[in-house]
């Protein structure tokens, strides 16, 4: 454990390096060099090893300086190229190259195709299932006693909606567009 790691566990969760050492501005882009987290199975979110590199604007780069629970441990202006990839989620990540964007890219494309096969199986296997088992699986609930046959085929039509929802959402692309 290296020493700014040991601040940042006992001493000062919010500690970074970069505070007041250089001005933010809103419109202008910041090379954020962050310290490794990692999650334990009880949900603890920890510092780890190692280091890795984030292009953010001035408010994003801001609010990363300033968070409560820090691993921010340098911030350098940035006056380059800038990478925007968008995800499904709508979620935007900015990058400093089009080989990381790309690389990212295609990491969330296999993530994606995983899902997607994972949550349409589910969906086929639900909509496959007999009366009986259906019943068995969803006839406990309050609203579905003396009502069966009627349940049943509504919940069929609403499995089989929710799949074209499904299949629609996971065909939606990644997009990647150089902003700068």
């Amino acid at each position: 454990m290296d020493h700014l790691t040991a601040i940042r566990n006992f001493a000062n969760p919010g500690y970074t390096p970069t505070k007041g050492k250089i001005r933010i501005f809103d419109n202008r882009w910041y090379l954020c060099t962050f310290q490794n987290t990692e999650h334990d199975i009880g949900g603890g979110y920890y510092l780890a090893e190692g280091e890795y590199t984030q292009v953010l604007p001035g408010k994003k780069a801001r609010e990363a300086r300033d968070s409560r629970l820090n691993h921010l441990n340098a911030i350098n202006e940035y006056n380059g190229p800038i990478w925007q990839l968008t995800s499904i989620e709508g979620y935007i990540t900015y990058y400093a190259s089009e080989a990381e964007a790309k690389a990212e890219h295609d990491r969330q494309v296999a993530k994606n195709a995983k899902d997607a096969q994972k949550a349409l199986a589910h969906l086929d296997k639900e909509i496959n299932y007999t009366d009986a088992e259906m019943l068995a699986h969803y006839g406990l609930c309050k609203d579905w006693p003396g009502n069966e046959t009627a349940k049943i085929a509504e919940h069929r039509a609403y499995l089989a909606r929710l799949k074209i929802d499904n299949e629609a959402y996971w065909a939606k692309p990644i997009v990647i567009t150089q902003i700068r």
